[in-house]
């Protein structure tokens, strides 16, 4: 038998998962339908199994095994991959989709359960309270091994939905201890470790921790605390409610009961429908999005997330409104934003932006140029909070370019000065996040049309640097998207949410845009060429 020195250690990403309430089933149900429960448990584990593999096996290189145990009213799935002493510089992005894996993992595993058309969608009809699942994430050390003709061997690539290996290493035993203080949660359920924080917040994966659940778990010498999984931000949509709005109508049905338990579901669900709306770009899909994110306004105890959903889903819908319908879906946008800056900081991110597709729709100059200079002032007081938020200095680059061009049909002759500062605030931004360099070139192009505006349009050069900076600015897009799809296996065409992820934060800076807008606007610089 091997010994523990010559055991190879691995990092473990920890999922357990557990049915609460079993006992008291098994008691009060006859043995026909508990039986059934505990079918639908299983076979909603498999499922989310099944899907993790899938996406795990694109990340082979890096992941050593991802294995689940399923059985009785219990769910274990344990990930491993390499120490980080071991990884390569480029595996940063990987190591970024094995975390958001396993928390779609258990948001998903938690949706289905809670949507489940066996046991709880009865419940749902009659405003019942429904059957729950806790669900823990820990992060750890196991040393795994697979037991063959009575010798251990080292696991080195394995995928299974059967126990085949023994997972040695108290993170096991921690892992079930975080399920357990799970039970505690007002949310949705999901207990995460300090360890699973930290590695979340080490990565920059968008997730906020909730009150603390347990601080000392028993059995623990050196224990450490355990979290609720308040919101996330990481996952943008979900499978299980991107298919329509039968499911989302349930959701709304179940606010009456208990709208603070479920709002996490319930807010995946409206950006799972402003997604499909945006790349269909559907006006009655918009509407329902708008619709549904009415609801939770006047019932929830902090709504600011979910005004900020409706602005989102009103600003894009703008983009397939007439004209006056277009402005005033950009104007009541505006008016959520602002509510929901008041706890959302990245919200004034959206907000600036608002106001600088306003000053687009406005037929006055003077209006132009104060909604723009609004949006500066936005962008500034928001950088002088968050120095290290990138995003911000690439937003007030293309606010700086569109001022000075407005400015110079004012006789204004600031404009050369605004272009510096916004090649300054590029060139920051890069510093700070050099990864959607696609964004940077195209912003570039924009301060380059600015200045050759300044100069009355005449010189050549300026137009070829226009046409160089797009044409390259595509190049890397296409790089982008291409590895997105080849990481995630899908076929859309989306720009890497992770690529906007900041490690040593939690919070989203900003949520990448759709391919097609920035192609378009790209495609108008060189037409006005």
């Amino acid at each position: 038998m091997a010994t523990k020195t010559e055991m190879k250690q691995f990092n473990a990403i920890i999922l357990f998962a557990d049915l609460v309430s079993s006992s008291r089933m098994s008691d009060v149900l006859n043995p026909k339908d508990y039986l059934d429960v505990l079918k639908a448990f299983q076979d909603t584990g498999h499922e989310i199994l099944a899907q993790l593999s899938n996406k795990l096996r694109r990340l082979e290189g890096i992941v050593r095994f991802c294995e689940g145990d399923i059985r009785g009213e219990e769910i274990q799935i344990v990930v491993g991959f390499d120490e980080f002493d071991n990884l390569l510089p480029d595996s940063v992005n990987k190591i970024r989709l094995i975390i958001l894996s396993m928390i779609e993992s258990a948001l998903e595993l938690s949706v289905n359960w809670f949507l489940s058309p066996v046991v709880n969608r009865p419940k749902h009809v009659e405003l019942a309270a429904p059957s729950r699942i806790g669900i823990g994430l820990h992060f750890g050390k196991v040393y795994p091994f697979k037991v063959k003709q009575g010798k251990w061997q080292q696991v080195e690539w394995l995928i299974s939905s059967k126990p085949k290996s023994l997972h040695l290493g108290s993170s096991i035993n921690f892992g079930k201890r975080v399920e357990s203080a799970s039970r505690l949660s007002k949310g949705i359920g999901i207990a995460i470790s300090q360890s699973f924080y930290t590695l979340c917040v080490e990565y920059g994966v968008p997730v906020v921790c909730g009150e603390k659940l347990e601080s000392s778990p028993k059995g623990f010498e050196y224990p450490q605390p355990v979290f609720d999984l308040r919101q996330q931000y990481a996952m943008l949509t979900s499978p299980s409610l991107s298919g329509g709005l039968g499911k989302i109508s349930l959701l709304h049905e179940a606010l009456y009961h208990d709208p603070n338990r479920i709002q996490t579901y319930y807010s995946l669900a409206i950006e799972s429908l402003i997604d499909v709306a945006s790349f269909s770009k559907n006006r009655e899909w918009f509407d329902q999005a708008v619709k549904y994110s009415q609801y939770p306004l006047g019932v929830l105890d902090n709504p600011e997330y979910f005004h900020w959903l409706m602005a989102i889903a009103l600003y894009r819908r703008a983009s397939t409104q007439s004209a006056d319908a277009k402005r005033q879906d950009i104007e009541t946008s505006i008016l959520h934003y602002e509510r929901a800056s008041q706890k959302i900081a990245w919200a004034y991110l959206d907000l600036a932006a608002a106001y600088w597709t306003r000053s687009g729709l406005e037929t006055i100059p003077l209006k132009k140029i104060e909604d723009l200079k609004h949006a500066q002032e936005l962008l500034s007081g928001l950088i002088q909070k968050d120095p290290l938020l990138f995003h911000a200095y690439n937003v007030r680059a293309l606010v700086s370019a569109e001022l000075c061009k407005q400015l110079q049909i004012q006789g204004n002759n600031d404009g050369e000065k605004l272009l510096e500062h916004a090649l300054v605030d590029i060139s920051t931004a890069r510093r700070l996040n050099s990864q959607p360099e696609y964004m940077y070139l195209g912003t570039e192009a924009t301060i380059e049309k600015a200045r050759s505006k300044l100069n009355n349009g005449n010189s050549t050069q300026a137009r070829e640097r226009v046409l160089n900076l797009t044409g390259a600015a595509e190049i890397e897009l296409r790089k982008a998207i291409g590895e997105n799809q080849r990481l995630r296996g899908i076929a859309e065409e989306k720009i890497p949410d992770y690529h906007f992820w900041r490690p040593g934060y939690t919070d989203p800076p900003y949520h990448p845009p759709r391919p097609i807008s920035l192609t378009n606007a790209w495609a108008r610089l060189r037409e006005e060429n």
